[in-house]
């Protein structure tokens, strides 16, 4: 991986993330609490990704400490 651009995100409660050269996003679980709700975000994820047509992330790298996978493009879901 030829790295160009790195931006961060510290803002979340439950994951530090790194968006490496616009594209790949990394996720970082702050706590064994944030650890086990991202694992249970990934099962939900693969459940989902089969009955939406709407792009869902597919975890490209699964790690203990970290997770990685494309950016979807758009804007985001927010409250």
């Amino acid at each position: 991986l030829e790295i160009h651009t790195v931006r961060t995100n510290n803002d979340g409660l439950m994951n530090a993330v790194v968006i490496v050269n616009g594209e790949l996003v990394c996720r970082f679980p702050r706590s064994d609490g944030a650890r086990s709700a991202l694992d249970q975000e990934i099962r939900i994820l693969d459940l989902v990704r089969r009955h939406l047509s709407i792009p869902v992330p597919f975890i490209e790298q699964r790690h203990a400490e970290f997770i990685a996978y494309r950016l979807i493009r758009g804007e985001a879901l927010n409250r």
